[in-house]
């Protein structure tokens, strides 16, 4: 037990001395090792908004945002996915981003992810109110053409802009308003590269504020369309829903109409009298050959008629305007005048809507007879003879008859004997080239040749054909002595109508391609001044004398001012002569021109005369034309040609009579912008 208790005490010895030592060992080697480095610095993101409420109309924001304990070399960047967050970038310390318009009734949101090297992720939430639809939009139909619209915007500050469609269109694009709003914009920028002006021009133009009544016209009859709106801006964007409503057109009314045609001859001349059962209804009446068939006439006419509505709407005029102006109302009379001896018409009237529908037609035959011989006769007075103008009077025993005054030179027709002289009247007289008179005729014959002898031919007619005998009276102007009357001429600018367009589009805008030359020419008082711009150069009196000149001239400008749309890249010529009182002309300023768009006048320093009073006034035009070389009024017979016999066409009884009767407003199309 002793040796065991001994051992026990040795190990129990050497255990404590082991420990001793493992422990004197550790404190040394605490001692010696060097503390441990401290946790590294790690960049963050401090942001000063984690959610931003946008309005529904957009715009531009900025959020602060910064980075801490940021590294050399990095940036901070930001990202979005969303389409309609545009323009985003992070600087020093904030991000900026627009926002486009939100168009839908529904609030939207989306997250933008701010990110920086070694840093966590931040998400700045973004969420923009829903559009409002604030419009109260009402539209009722006028007439079968015409639809008027009412637009009250719930805020009267907001821009917006007003269109209509027919309905079937306006279905094509069901309910996708993004689609409707993109093909706007494409009709908006091609009416904008018509006017030669930007899209946002075009924009402020048609943009409305507050509330507004519209009308739409040139519509066709019992038809549905689409009238919209919404809010745009100058930029092109859209800033509510698109607000719509449909309405109908009327029927066309009174097309029942009965008309009651009744006829007065007087030998070859047939006079047609139209009393409609209804006076308010508009028609058309006209004469055709009589063997045609009702329905032959009807298809006939209606393309007659359409030709004469596209010629009106290619100047500018509706289909409406154009109807009106071919159509009459009430009871009318008109007077056949190019009918042929012993042949039989038939003679129609047929209600016309403003849109070109049609009503039962009414006809009635009637036939001519022979030409009929009058003992009217005719005093025919040449008097206070010039150089280049003379004064006439013919004073006719039977004042309602009707008879022709032309003259022409001695050589044309002064060998021929009156029944030679009489069938070319007669041709000239269907053809238009002069025109039959009634009562007391008083007139200056201009554009006479000095020292020349003329031939005065008068002769009555009936129809168009001679019913008197020829009145022949000769007459010589004087010798002309040329003058000078100190004439001035001033041309020395032009301008771009391009950019007058940009200032009044309505009125330059279709002359884009011409330059504006102002020019202005005065004389001694009391002389009078002629003038005009041809296309040629004319500079060469060796090739154009002064006479033929001054005998263009005479029918030209004579306002001390007047503004030329000119072509550019063309010569021109710019003629002009003035007159004394007793008829002496100066000698011809001739200028010659080749306008070039480098050579243009600043249109700043253009006075756009008038316009700035009454924008709908159009510049003065001379079309230019090249220079004739004999100048001469309908009231001049042409030179003698072969006389030919027509060849047998369609052609209505009197297409004079279907002229222009009025002016007109200008034409809008399809898809209708309405005018301010």
């Amino acid at each position: 037990m002793k040796r065991i208790f001994q051992f026990f005490h040795s190990a129990t010895a050497l255990l404590l001395m082991a420990i001793a030592v493992m422990v004197s060992a550790c404190s040394e080697s605490e001692e010696n090792t060097p503390p441990p480095p401290p946790d590294p610095v790690v960049p963050s993101i401090l942001m000063a908004d984690s959610l931003v409420s946008v309005p529904a109309e957009g715009g531009s924001f900025a959020v602060e945002a910064k980075v801490a304990n940021p590294v050399e070399g990095e940036t901070l960047s930001a990202a979005c996915h969303t389409t309609w967050v545009k323009d985003l970038r992070a600087e020093a310390d904030s991000i900026y981003f627009n926002i486009e318009p939100n168009n839908a009734e529904e609030e939207r949101a989306t997250e933008i992810a701010l990110a920086y090297k070694g840093a966590d992720t931040l998400k700045l939430k973004v969420v923009q109110e829903a559009a409002t639809n604030s419009f109260d939009l009402q539209a009722v139909a006028q007439d079968e053409s015409t639809i008027i619209a009412s637009i009250k915007p719930g805020n009267a500050s907001l821009p917006y802009i007003v269109m209509i469609l027919p309905q079937t269109e306006a279905d094509a694009y069901g309910d996708d308003d993004d689609a409707l709003f993109k093909d706007d914009m494409a009709y908006l920028k091609h009416q904008a590269e018509k006017l030669l002006i930007t899209l946002d021009r075009m924009i402020e133009i048609h943009q409305r504020k507050g509330n507004v009544d519209l009308s739409f016209s040139n519509l066709s009859p019992s038809t549905s369309y689409c009238i919209y709106c919404y809010g745009l801006s100058t930029a092109g964007e859209r800033l509510t829903p698109i607000t719509k409503t449909t309405v109908k057109t009327k029927a066309p009314a009174g097309l029942d109409c009965n008309f009651d045609i009744s006829y007065d001859s007087d030998g070859i001349e047939v006079t047609m009298n139209v009393k409609p059962s209804n006076p308010d209804t508009r028609y058309y009446f006209n004469m055709l050959q009589a063997d045609l068939t009702d329905e032959e006439v009807m298809t006939k006419v209606m393309d007659y008629l359409g030709q004469l509505v596209s010629i009106y709407e290619m100047n500018g005029y509706t289909r409406e305007q154009a109807i009106e102006a071919l159509t009459f109302s009430g009871e009318s009379s008109y007077t056949f005048t190019v009918l042929e001896p012993n042949s039989e018409y038939k003679g129609f009237a047929f209600a016309l809507s403003p849109s070109g529908i049609t009503g039962d037609m009414t006809t009635k035959n009637v036939k001519t007879g022979e030409p009929k011989a009058s003992d009217n006769n005719i005093t025919v007075e040449v008097f206070d003879i010039q150089p280049r103008q003379v004064s006439v009077r013919c004073t006719p025993s039977r004042l309602g008859e009707r008879y022709v005054v032309t003259c022409a030179p001695l050589e044309y027709y002064g060998n021929m004997p009156d029944d030679e002289v009489l069938p070319y009247l007669t041709q000239y007289l269907k053809n238009g080239n002069i025109q039959a008179v009634t009562g007391v005729f008083e007139s200056d014959l201009t554009q006479l040749s000095p020292d020349t002898q003329y031939e005065l031919l008068v002769v009555g007619v009936n129809g168009s054909y001679p019913s008197t005998k020829l009145f022949r009276e000769r007459f010589t102007t004087k010798k002309e002595q040329q003058v000078d009357l100190h004439l001035k001429v001033e041309a020395s600018k032009y301008y771009a109508a391009a950019d007058a367009a940009k200032v009044y589009p309505d009125v330059f805008a279709p002359y884009a391609n011409m330059a504006i030359m102002p020019v202005w020419v005065s004389a001694d008082k009391g002389a009078t001044t002629y003038y005009n711009i041809y296309e040629g150069d004319y500079t060469d009196p060796a090739i154009v004398s002064d006479d033929i000149l001054i005998q263009n001239l005479v029918a030209a400008f004579t306002a001390e001012r007047t503004d030329f749309l000119v072509n550019y890249d063309t010569d021109v010529t710019l003629v002009a002569t003035a007159c004394d009182a007793a008829g002496n002309f100066t000698s011809c300023h001739r200028q010659h021109f080749v306008l070039t768009r480098d050579g243009v006048s600043p249109i700043e320093e253009y006075d756009f005369p008038g316009i700035e009073q009454n924008q709908s006034r159009k510049p003065i035009i001379s079309p230019l034309k090249t220079v004739r070389p004999a100048a001469a009024s309908k009231v001049f017979m042409p030179k003698p040609a072969k006389l030919k016999k027509a060849a047998k066409t369609f052609r209505l009884a009197d297409t004079l009579r279907d002229a222009c009767k009025g002016p007109f407003r200008k034409n809008i199309m399809r898809r209708q912008l309405p005018a301010k």
